[in-house]
């Protein structure tokens, strides 16, 4: 298994609770909340989103919006 994101990190980062960056990045809030508490882990596709959003939240908040 490939050791995932910080996500409960990145999400701080941005400054967004959990229901509030479910809904800005288009993931389940209960997505969200198994990968903070290590139930889940993220596959390939969201390592990347969240690594994106890990270095730019705003950016890809902005793409999101406009898709």
């Amino acid at each position: 298994m490939v050791a995932g994101p910080d996500v409960k990190a990145i999400r701080q980062a941005a400054k967004l609770t959990q229901g509030a960056f479910a809904k800005a990045y288009r993931i389940p809030v209960g997505t969200v909340r198994d990968w903070e508490q290590n139930r889940l882990h993220p596959d390939a596709p969201a390592r990347v989103l969240l690594s994106l959003i890990d270095a730019d939240p705003v950016a890809i908040q902005s793409l999101l919006d406009k898709a």
